[in-house]
């Protein structure tokens, strides 16, 4: 006997399942397709686990590039550390969405 289970996410439970920021940036645009894509300012990306939060830090050459996108995503509930490396414009950015919005 072999018992098959389907899970049907309803439209609002899969919004609020937990992303990174590269597909909450994706799911922004008007495709229909989802993807993940990775903005052209964020030019070196790493991923750290600490405690039950995702951090996800970005270096960019040029913050003003980032800041509609930075904005968006606040906008959806991230938190967005922006740390000056030089005079130039260019960033070490942190983002990770906070506790409450990330537990199953």
């Amino acid at each position: 006997m072999t018992n098959t289970i389907t899970l049907h996410y309803p439209q609002q439970l899969a919004a609020t399942l937990p992303q990174t920021p590269y597909r909450a940036l994706s799911a922004l645009g008007a495709s229909d397709e989802p993807q993940t894509l990775i903005p052209s300012w964020a030019s070196k990306r790493s991923v750290f686990r600490a405690g039950h939060a995702t951090y996800y830090v970005v270096e960019t050459e040029r913050v003003s590039d980032a800041r509609a996108d930075l904005q968006s995503l606040e906008s959806l509930g991230w938190v967005i550390d922006i740390h000056p490396l030089n005079l130039t414009g260019a960033a070490r950015i942190s983002m990770h969405m906070p506790e409450a919005r990330t537990a199953a």
